[in-house]
């Protein structure tokens, strides 16, 4: 079931603190949450849900927002969880009206989100974002074309690359080792052959 709160219902100044105070409007998470078209990312993520049949979802922009955090912090999914508890304005952010000290949901929501939403979503959520750029763009802002080479540094990329404390890599030097006696005792004059291992 689709539950969805539009960006137009909430507002910086009926978010309750439970300390007092308010947030500061200068935030780079309350300016965000002005600029994102969340009503736009919500249609993308209906695409995903049945309307009537599923039990009740977490909040559509809870979700999106959570996803957001997520990727623009770099985060586990249980380190977001626990940002988002913690901090009034990711809690702003993802659409709480007031703070509360409670996780929003549990982690694994988020695998459950990434089955269901798939790369389709997740193209569909660039598409809006690139369209509310290009539609935000200041028409003396001159058309920027690309030119030049893109250099990859090539010593940041991961490799598959074993540790000396595997115990493979100790396997290994020992095959190889008994290859080499049996080569060079086959060249030798030697009666005897080195004992090993085998």
């Amino acid at each position: 079931m689709i539950r969805y709160t539009s960006s137009k219902q909430l507002s910086l100044e009926g978010f309750k603190l439970p300390f007092g105070g308010e947030l500061n409007p200068e935030n780079r998470w309350v300016k965000w949450s002005e600029h994102i078209p969340w009503d736009n990312l919500a249609v993308g993520y209906y695409s995903t849900m049945n309307g009537s049949k599923d039990r009740p979802g977490k909040d559509t922009r809870m979700v999106v927002g959570s996803l957001i955090i997520k990727h623009k912090l770099t985060l586990s999914d249980e380190e977001t969880v626990l940002q988002i508890q913690e901090n009034p304005y990711l809690q702003y952010f993802v659409g709480f009206s007031s703070y509360k000290d409670e996780q929003p949901f549990a982690p694994s929501l988020f695998v459950d989100i990434r089955k269901r939403m798939g790369k389709e979503v997740f193209a569909q959520f660039e598409q809006v974002i690139i369209d509310k750029l290009v539609q935000s763009k200041p028409a003396d802002l001159k058309e920027v074309t690309h030119k030049g080479k893109m250099l990859v540094d090539a010593t940041v990329a991961e490799q598959a690359i074993r540790y000396p404390i595997d115990i493979s890599l100790l396997n290994e030097a020992r095959a190889i080792s008994e290859n080499l006696i049996d080569e060079l005792y086959a060249l030798s004059d030697y009666t005897k052959k080195p004992r090993t291992y085998r």
